[in-house]
Formats: structure tokens, C-alpha cells, sequence
């Protein structure tokens, strides 16, 4: 069955069963899944629907991979990462030559 031949409410349903499933994979937070699917559900349209949906099921390659989740933390301390000379570099360092 497409689409278009769902209705709207049935459209919200696969939706969401799908948003339900990658939360329970451990794809998307649960207060992501949450937000989402109050959402979808206040959708009006189908179009809208799918757009919404989108935002929790499509993966965009940065070049950089981080771990998914922030660490939690007491909501007063900022989390940084910790330098190390042997993974870090400079980019002047780098030569080239021509100085």
C-alpha cells in the first residue's frame, strides 16, 4: 500500500510505529521520539507528516563522527574535550614549503 492510499490518521500511525521502532533500536533519544510524535500528530497534512518524519529517520555524512548522545550532567558544567598532543596537530606545522 502507497501513500496515497492511506489515510491521513493511518499515515501518522505508520509514521510514528516507525519513530516508536527506532527509539526502541536506540536510533533516536526517546525525548526526540517524543517530540516527534506530538508533532506528526498535531500535522494537518500528509506532506507535512512526512516532512516531520524525516527530520528522525534520514543520517547526513559530516566527515566527523561523534558519539549520538550528549553526556548528562548537572545542567552547571559545560563538557570539552581534553587536548592530546599526539592526536592533535597545527596546521602551520604542517609545511608546505613556502614560509
Amino acid at each position: 500500500m502507497n501513500n496515497n492510499d492511506l489515510t491521513l490518521n493511518e499515515f501518522k500511525e505508520e509514521i510514528i510505529n516507525e519513530i516508536e521502532k527506532r527509539k526502541n533500536d536506540g536510533i533516536l533519544e526517546t525525548e526526540n521520539a517524543e517530540f516527534l510524535i506530538k508533532l506528526i500528530n498535531n500535522a494537518d497534512t500528509k506532506d507535512d507528516v512526512l516532512k516531520l518524519s524525516i527530520l528522525g529517520t534520514t543520517y547526513k555524512r559530516t566527515g566527523f563522527h561523534f558519539d549520538v548522545r550528549l553526556e548528562k550532567n548537572d545542567g552547571k558544567t559545560i563538557n570539552y574535550l581534553k587536548y592530546n598532543s599526539d592526536l592533535s596537530f597545527n596546521c602551520a606545522d604542517r609545511g608546505g614549503g613556502n614560509s
